[in-house]
């Protein structure tokens, strides 16, 4: 069944739908994204121009609204961005298919009464792109920004709340006055009930309707009296499903709309914080539209997991630690620690090697690490306690604590060169002559000393020193004693011919 078709006096829907309008105006308000341009809109009439702050190389402007309104436009560097709403845009169904206009893909006559909402992106010569979003009201044949729109309703809506006699604005038969309640019945059976609302000006062909049926709730407007127009709210009465810009809503709650649908969580008085949908991801975003969360569309299963344990899965749904990291494509898993805007950026991957299982440390990603740590690790491979090192003890005795054999390798050489034939081999004279002059031992080198006035020693090349000393030591002990084996032989001749003597 229907209320009569036209409720009168006609200022009645225009007041009912000015509410409406008014409970939606925050919705209407242009939210630019945390990484858009500054951007300030001038709307005259059927004209729209924005100005954006920043230099681009070429823009682009996409605007939607109703009655499958669209309008797309390019513009090169330099070029006003500025369009006629009539002449730039084009005609054709409406934003959720759910119905087409009688001539598609046609020229816009007179702007539709409704919603528009636009999006620009500027783009440099790197590729790189910002964007914009914003949105204004179509009313009368003309665009409407919000302040305006405010302005000029507020009056109205101040009016409709102070009338004294409901028999002015709303026409319906008395009933109990302790119920405040109207009934409206399906009375011809169509297995529905409407009411509609709507004005006899030709300037705001607009029509809300509200629709029930046995299992449905859904509000809907539409350019003519017939209720089959855009969904704005549908409620499943048998699924408890709720749908708003949709009247096929697939959960509890199905936001549906072509310019990233948001929902707004704000405590009286403090910050927002919004919930988006892009055409590629989910985002959370805060007040100054930072974003702080971001799921994007077509990632792996699992890739953030809250345990009821408290534990933390990332790529899996049963994490067995406070954190646990896990790849199931074949790839090695890890995680990157990253800095930017200091004075010293670097990357560094903390990662495990798919072929042999070791967990690397690098700061260059599939590069040599700089660390390898590979699994089947004795016990008490590396301890650290105290400020003391221990390898291969859990008790290091000292800074650094070693059981078992060190093994060095690098640039530095036994000093068996000592003994090759091309070797100059210093003088007992002259090597004693050098080590008292210098005060150490040639191969040895000075002491060396920090600022502290601490010893410092190079351990590789004090091992190299020592025992190139020791070396060159035996090489004198062998010239020594082949001089006195020389000696002895040159003394017992002697002996012998004095023994022999008369």
């Amino acid at each position: 069944m229907r209320v009569p078709n036209r409720i009168e006096p006609c200022t009645l829907f225009l007041r009912v739908s000015i509410v409406l309008v008014l409970a939606l105006l925050p919705a209407f308000a242009p939210r630019a994204g945390a990484e858009g341009p500054a951007v300030s809109e001038q709307i005259a009439g059927t004209h729209l121009t924005l100005s954006v702050a920043s230099a681009y190389d070429s823009a682009s402007l996409r605007i939607v609204g109703p009655s499958g309104y669209r309008l797309d436009k390019s513009f090169a560097a330099g070029e006003s961005i500025s369009v006629d709403l009539l002449a730039d845009a084009r005609l054709g169904g409406d934003r959720n298919g759910e119905r087409d206009v009688e001539s598609a893909d046609v020229g816009v006559a007179a702007l539709p009464d409704g919603r528009y909402r636009y999006e620009l992106a500027c783009f440099d010569a790197r590729g790189g792109s910002q964007k914009y979003g914003g949105a204004f009201m179509g009313f009368g044949g003309a665009a409407r920004d919000r302040d305006a729109m405010r302005a000029e309703l507020t009056g109205v809506r101040e009016d409709l709340h102070t009338q004294t006699d409901p028999s002015d604005l709303l026409p319906i038969p008395e009933t109990d006055a302790t119920t405040e309640q109207y009934t409206i019945t399906d009375g011809d059976d169509d297995g529905q009930a409407v009411l509609s609302l709507d004005s006899d000006s030709p300037s705001l062909d607009n029509y809300w309707h509200l629709r029930t049926t046995l299992n449905d709730l859904e509000i809907l407007q539409d350019t003519d009296f017939t209720p089959s127009g855009i969904s704005r709210m549908f409620f499943d009465r048998g699924l408890l499903y709720t749908g708003l810009g949709t009247a096929a809503p697939n959960g509890s709650l199905h936001i549906l709309d072509d310019f990233s649908p948001e929902l707004i969580l704000q405590n009286t008085g403090g910050p927002e914080f919004e919930l988006e949908a892009t055409t590629t991801a989910f985002r959370i975003l805060d007040s100054s539209d930072r974003r702080m969360f971001v799921v994007e569309e077509g990632g792996v299963s699992d890739q953030l997991v809250l345990a009821d344990n408290g534990f933390v899965g990332l790529g899996t749904s049963n994490p067995t630690f406070p954190l646990q990291i896990q790849r199931s494509d074949g790839g090695g898993s890890g995680f990157l620690v990253k800095t930017t805007g200091a004075a010293a950026n670097f990357e560094w991957y903390f990662q495990q090697n798919a072929t042999t299982g070791a967990f690397l440390v690098s700061n260059i990603e599939g590069g040599a690490a700089g660390v390898q740590i590979f699994p089947n690790l004795p016990k008490s491979t590396l301890v650290v306690r105290g400020g003391k090192v221990g390898i291969g003890t859990q008790d290091p005795a000292g800074k650094l604590d070693v059981d078992g054999a060190i093994y060095q390798r690098g640039s530095v050489r036994h000093p068996d060169y000592v003994f090759e034939p091309e070797y100059e081999l210093e003088s007992i004279d002259q090597h004693s002559e050098a080590m008292w002059r210098d005060k150490h031992l040639p191969a040895v080198g000075a002491g060396l000393y920090d600022k502290e006035g601490r010893a410092v020693i190079d351990m590789a090349a004090r091992s190299q020193g020592v025992l190139e000393e020791l070396e060159k030591a035996h090489l004198y002990i062998e010239q020594l004693h082949r001089r006195l084996a020389a000696l002895e032989g040159a003394l017992a001749t002697l002996t012998e011919g004095v023994a022999v003597a008369p």
